[in-house]
């Protein structure tokens, strides 16, 4: 499963919920963007969530990869004349 939005993935993290995901759909990925803002950022700010996440990317339940996700997201700002978040 893929969860390229990073809200969702950190209040699934913050409900602790993340292993009910990997239960019912096995290895979850994210790309680097998502990553980025959920574990690196929040980290940064002191948020606990962050940790959950960053703690799951080390057991492999998640996966940082990139994915076709973040090159439509890239591709839709060219179009837009905007930058637009990976995550």
């Amino acid at each position: 499963m893929t969860v390229a939005d990073t809200g969702v993935l950190i209040w699934i993290a913050r409900y602790n919920k993340l292993g009910l995901l990997v239960e019912l759909y096995g290895t979850i990925d994210i790309p680097p963007g998502v990553f980025e803002k959920a574990v690196t950022d929040g980290k940064l700010n002191g948020y606990p969530d962050a940790g959950i996440i960053g703690t799951a990317v080390d057991n492999k339940q998640i996966v940082v990869r990139k994915i076709g996700v973040s090159e439509k997201i890239d591709r839709r700002g060219e179009v837009l004349n905007c930058k637009l978040s990976g995550g």
